[in-house]
């Protein structure tokens, strides 16, 4: 029995994934070359075997190994394994991926529906009447930075899954809207028309992309940019805020007090 030179045997699928082992090879005194299966190609390989004449998939006692009289029908055979092993199905869809993140912490609302900063303004109720709407997910105790307010994030994006087995691999492209004049992809263009957005597709909701979906996120998101324009002008200097605080004109509703 002569040891030969290590093989390095690999494969790529569309999704990039990669799959490589070094193989031992080997010749015994009869002439007969060996070259040694990774052991997650081992069960393909007793499945592919009366396929190929010229090759033979042999059990020895801790390993498995390919037989043949040449060394490239071993390697020829693992590669046409390797290939077939991470072969994947590819699928594409357009989805919406969306995110709400709201910002307050101790709020609480009563079985009244009045809402308190915190327990110690509920007079009157009873502690088994409050619940809690902290998004900080922490009962009221949360170090904040800056303030309260609350974020939307959604744009249509291209989902392109790999499948591969019982692996699932998803990749996400963000639509390109540029030049983009088709009636029926109106709300698509305009959600995804919104400047400075982004966040990471794991972080994200995620639902079928249509034009009705598409429709909603735009006008919420457009409303908000509303909202916080308007805001905006009432806060831009003392003077504003100071105008505002004696006209008693309320900017928003608020629950009674």
């Amino acid at each position: 029995m002569a040891k030969l030179k290590t093989i390095t045997l690999s494969g790529k699928n569309k999704a990039d994934e990669i799959f490589t082992y070094d193989a031992k090879t080997e010749v015994t005194n009869e002439g007969v070359f060996r070259l040694e299966i990774h052991d997650e190609l081992i069960e393909l390989a007793n499945s592919m075997e009366k396929d190929y004449k010229k090759i033979c998939v042999c059990k020895l006692r801790v390993r498995t190994v390919i037989e043949s009289n040449e060394l490239i029908h071993c390697t020829n055979f693992v590669k046409d394994l390797i290939n077939i092993y991470i072969k994947v199905e590819k699928t594409e869809k357009l989805v919406i991926l969306y995110k709400f993140s709201s910002d307050y912490s101790s709020v609480l609302i009563t079985e009244s529906g009045e809402l308190v900063p915190n327990g110690y303004h509920a007079e009157g109720e009873q502690l088994k009447d409050w619940k809690w709407i902290d998004s900080s997910k922490s009962k009221g105790f949360y170090n904040r930075a800056f303030g309260y307010g609350l974020s939307i994030f959604a744009r249509v994006y291209n989902k392109t899954t790999y499948t591969r087995g019982k692996h699932l691999k998803h990749v996400f492209h963000w639509v390109s809207v540029m030049h983009n004049d088709k009636q029926e992809e109106k709300y698509m263009t305009l959600l995804n028309s919104f400047c400075h957005m982004d966040c990471k597709p794991e972080d994200c909701e995620e639902i079928e992309y249509t034009e009705k979906s598409a429709d909603f996120f735009y006008k919420t998101i457009l409303g908000l940019c509303k909202l916080n324009y308007a805001l905006e002008k009432h806060f831009q200097d003392k003077e504003s805020v100071l105008k505002l605080v004696n006209s008693n004109i309320k900017l928003l509703d608020s629950p009674k007090s």
